[in-house]
């Protein structure tokens, strides 16, 4: 079991490794431009264990295409 696993709010340095493992990021620059929307809006978030990016998450405040208090 790992103790070492942590969940932080994303930056703009982290976008790369994120390319790195998103697979449609690597062929979509559309994909890019949207991890780097949500970066520049902070509310995608990083799960590190140890050193290592091994996920991400996106907070959307939307529920069926409807804004929500």
């Amino acid at each position: 079991m790992n103790n070492n696993f942590k969940i932080r709010l994303a930056s703009s340095i982290d976008l790369e490794h994120l390319i790195s493992f998103d697979h449609i990021a690597k062929s979509q620059h559309s994909r890019v431009e949207y991890l780097r929307d949500k970066i520049n809006l902070s509310s995608l978030y990083i799960g590190i264990s140890d050193t290592k990016i091994i996920c991400y998450g996106i907070l959307s405040y939307n529920f069926f295409s409807k804004w929500m208090a």
